[in-house]
């Protein structure tokens, strides 16, 4: 029993002591520790800082604008704003933002992910930039592509109309141009519906990244009690959170459940099976614009008297394989997309089921609390002790 009782003095001491040594210097010798079994990690960034376990005192010079972040396991990160004004030795709440989800917008409209990052969600602001710019730039390398396909086809049929034109045409070249100007319109037409698929997909991962900005955020839901008491509200973490999420975009869900490394590879998993999908769709029109522009070379050479019975003969053979490589397209495109679904699925029901556990059902939420000092509490910081 001496033992034990001589072995707990001992730890408290040394608890003391610590405290002393690191927390009094920092406050000037004023200090309140309140030792909370499990509370949340408040910070306050303004004109002073200050951080500590819920409830935190608030000094009564405590004056001008602050940044709060608040965090606790299993619920979600709360940021927003105060304004504090201390008048006749008291500190109150002048005014509050309950959601930054406006500057949010504007950082990601701008950057995509960075609404995000500020926010701290550091993992879903990468995946977010890294699609959205990643697209951006791959649209950029598929427009100078088309305008160069472009530039082709139309050289090819200005070569076409002067050969023509020709007092004397030469029906070799007039045959051989009409098949070119052909091949270049589907090489263009191609080009061009690739770089407009791609400018889709951007327009999606950037309209996604603007809705995960504003929406999908925790604020502080703030309420005025009585006694120089503001409470502040946090939402838990529940499995349709994570699910929505998931929805969204597949990983969001896991990355928002604490798990960032498996939804990095959901995410990535479902843009390359989404972007498998798209090429062989776009493979699967250029085909059939094959076989639809050999189909038209035949009719227009035909319609001038130049089609001869070989030529047919080619023109129908290239058709025919366009139209077979056309068909193994469509299924490899039909194979993506199912892929792309099952990726998608299967991250939503990874944020469902396999999430971490969402905890003891409360019938309201965690409550933190901001004390006005005029109330005779000391500016400090809080601790939690566990021996």
């Amino acid at each position: 029993m001496w033992n034990g009782l001589a072995g707990s003095i001992w730890r408290g001491t040394v608890a003391l002591l610590l405290v002393g040594v690191f927390a009094l210097p920092a406050l000037g010798g004023e200090l309140t520790v309140w030792t909370v079994t499990s509370g949340a990690f408040v910070e306050l960034d303004g004109p002073t800082r200050l951080h500590g376990v819920s409830p935190i005192p608030l000094d009564s010079r405590m004056n001008g604008e602050y940044d709060v972040r608040i965090t606790l396991d299993g619920y979600e990160e709360a940021r927003g704003r105060f304004s504090l004004r201390s008048r006749d030795g008291r500190v109150a709440v002048a005014s509050w933002t309950g959601s930054l989800a406006r500057e949010r917008f504007f950082r990601s409209l701008v950057l995509p992910g960075y609404g995000q990052i500020g926010g701290g969600r550091a993992t879903a602001g990468i995946t977010w930039a890294t699609g959205c710019l990643g697209a951006a730039t791959t649209s950029l390398v598929l427009d100078l592509r088309y305008a160069d396909a472009h530039d082709a086809y139309r050289l090819a049929v200005g070569d076409l109309q002067t050969v023509a034109s020709a007092p004397v045409v030469d029906e070799e070249a007039l045959v051989s141009l009409t098949g070119d100007a052909f091949d270049l319109e589907v090489e263009s037409n191609s080009r061009l519906r690739t770089r407009n698929a791609m400018l889709a997909v951007t327009g999606a991962l950037w309209a996604g990244n603007l809705v995960d900005a504003i929406f999908f955020h925790g604020g502080l839901d703030v309420r005025e009690g009585s006694d120089g008491v503001v409470q502040i509200g946090m939402n838990r973490k529940t499995r349709l959170r994570r699910t929505v999420r998931s929805a969204l975009l597949p990983g969001l869900g896991q990355s928002y459940g604490g798990s960032p490394m498996r939804g990095l590879l959901y995410s990535a998993a479902a843009l390359a099976t989404g972007m498998f999908a798209l090429e062989s769709h776009l493979d699967y029109r250029r085909e059939e614009d094959r076989a639809e522009a050999a189909a038209e070379e035949g009719s227009e050479l035909a319609r001038v008297g130049l089609l001869t019975a070989e030529y047919s003969e080619t023109l129908d053979r290239e058709q025919r394989v366009a139209l077979a490589a056309r068909d193994d397209e469509l299924d490899r495109r039909n194979a993506w997309i199912a892929a792309t679904a099952v990726v998608w699925g299967a991250s939503m029901l990874d944020a469902l089921f396999l999430g971490p556990p969402e905890g003891a059902v409360t019938e309201r939420p965690v409550s933190v609390s901001l004390l006005d000092t005029s109330r005779g509490f000391s500016p400090g910081v809080s601790f939690r002790l566990r021996f």
